[in-house]
C-alpha cells in the first residue's frame, strides 16, 4: 500500500504512543509520539512514492543522525539527540527516526520555510526600521562561516532559525538528509556568498506581516537586500 497515507494505529509498537501529527515533507512523516516513556518526534518513511523512491529517499534521510553530530560538534545548533528504531508499518519492518521535538530544545525554532508561525509576531518583532537588522545577524555570521570553512553544503530545506533565551538568533539546521562535505571541489567564496544571501531572504519569513511592510515602506527592497547580505558576509568572512 505504498501510495496510502500510513495513520498512527498502522505503527504497530507496544513501546510507541502516537498522539498527533508533527508535519509531512517529501521525504519523511514525522509524528508526536511517546517512546519508552519520553516524548519524541518520531519520523517514517513518507506514503506519496513509489517503494523503489520510498527506500532511496530513507536511505539518505537514515543519514541524518551522523551529519547531525558532525554540525553539533562542530559548534552549530541541530537536533541534540537521533535514534535509529526498527518498527512495524503496515505489517512491514522498518527503520524509522527518533529525535528531539522542538518543544523540548531550550530555545525556540521559527522554520524559514513558513511564515504563518510567525504572521502576527516573530523573534525580531521589536525591530522598527531595517538598518537595525544588520545588528543581530553576528550569529547567522558565525555559523555560516563554520558552515563555509567546513565545506559543508545544505539546502535550504535544512536551514531555519532560532531564538536563543537571551535574545540572540542562531541559524538551525535540520532535514539533513541533502548534506554534503567536500572540501576539495568547493568554492568557499561562493558558498559563503550563497548562504549569506539565502539567510537575508529567509529572515523575510520570520519578520510579522506588519513588520515586513514596515520595512518595505521604508526602502527595504532588492537592493537593500543585498547590501545586508554583504554585511553578512563580512562577518562570515
Amino acid at each position: 500500500m505504498p501510495h496510502e497515507h500510513i495513520q498512527p494505529r498502522e505503527i504497530d509498537d507496544t513501546d510507541f504512543i502516537i498522539s498527533g501529527l508533527l508535519g509531512e515533507g517529501g521525504s519523511k512523516t514525522v509524528f508526536d509520539a511517546i517512546i519508552n516513556g519520553k516524548r519524541r518526534a518520531l519520523a517514517i518513511p513518507n506514503s506519496i512514492d513509489d517503494p523503489d523512491t520510498q527506500a532511496e529517499k530513507w536511505n539518505s534521510v537514515l543519514q541524518e543522525p551522523e551529519n547531525a553530530k558532525l554540525l553539533s560538534e562542530l559548534g552549530l545548533l541541530t537536533i541534540p539527540e537521533y535514534e535509529i528504531m526498527v518498527t512495524t508499518i503496515n505489517g512491514r519492518e522498518l527503520p524509522v527516526l527518533s529525535m528531539t521535538p522542538f518543544s523540548d530544545l531550550p530555545f525556540k525554532v521559527f522554520d524559514g520555510k513558513d511564515g504563518t508561525q510567525t504572521y502576527t509576531h516573530g523573534p525580531l518583532s521589536h525591530i522598527e526600521h531595517f538598518s537595525d537588522i544588520s545588528s543581530y545577524i553576528t550569529g547567522f555570521g558565525a555559523d555560516i562561516a563554520t558552515l563555509t570553512q567546513s565545506g559543508i553544503v545544505l539546502s535550504r530545506d535544512s536551514i531555519s532559525f532560532a531564538a536563543l533565551p537571551d535574545g540572540s538568533m542562531r541559524l538551525f539546521f535540520y532535514d539533513l538528509q541533502g548534506m554534503t562535505i567536500n572540501d576539495d571541489s568547493v568554492n568557499k567564496d561562493e558558498l559563503r556568498e550563497d548562504y549569506s544571501k539565502l539567510v537575508v531572504y529567509m529572515l523575510d519569513n520570520i519578520f510579522d506581516y506588519q513588520q515586513l511592510m514596515r520595512f518595505e515602506a521604508q526602502g527595504y527592497d532588492f537592493r537593500k537586500r543585498m547590501n545586508l547580505s554583504q554585511k553578512l558576509q563580512v562577518i562570515a568572512n
